[in-house]
């Protein structure tokens, strides 16, 4: 690679998959020397949690092929699973790709950001180089909270949604 384009690069927009962070993490903490590193188990615990969000939410939007999607709007709930899975997969999200996520007019996405912010579910933050551009980010605890949810359907199998992150474990 040259060394301009290096320069080109920027850390903030590089993603890697689950198993690839585990990877980082444990390098990183063999280097410091510190016991951040998380088992095998635990991974595939968090590459499950992903996938399961990510289905829910493409099976969400399903719905929207056969009934009109004011039937079943929920956008805070689309926010948090979207902003979960990207949080898992290392992916920025801006307001505009949130809010299309949400599958409702953009104002109303607008709105219920607003809301999870309030309740401290949801940050947000400028780019560094670009003030026009705004990522959202879940909150610590907000990831904590959906951490628990997930493993509660996966370790229990309660929910009909648990299709193939279950099967293939």
């Amino acid at each position: 690679m040259a060394y301009s384009d290096r320069k080109s690069l920027n850390p903030a927009s590089i993603a890697l998959a689950p198993e690839d962070a585990a990877h980082a993490v444990r390098l990183l903490s063999l280097i410091l020397g510190s016991q951040v590193e998380k088992t095998d188990k635990e991974v595939m615990h968090v590459n499950e949690r992903a996938e399961l969000a990510k289905e829910i939410h493409e099976a969400r939007r399903a719905r929207d092929k056969f009934f009109p999607s004011e039937v079943f709007a929920d956008p805070a709930w689309d926010i948090l699973l979207i902003l979960y899975w990207a949080h898992h997969v290392q992916q920025r999200l801006t307001v505009t790709s949130v809010c299309a996520a949400a599958a409702v007019p953009p104002t109303t996405a607008l709105r219920w950001i607003e809301n999870l912010r309030g309740v401290g579910l949801v940050g947000k933050s400028r780019h560094p180089t670009d003030g026009r551009v705004l990522w959202l980010d879940l909150t610590a605890d907000a990831t904590e909270k959906l951490d628990q949810y997930f493993d509660g359907l996966l370790d229990n199998r309660a929910s009909p949604h648990i299709t193939r992150a279950r099967v293939a474990a």
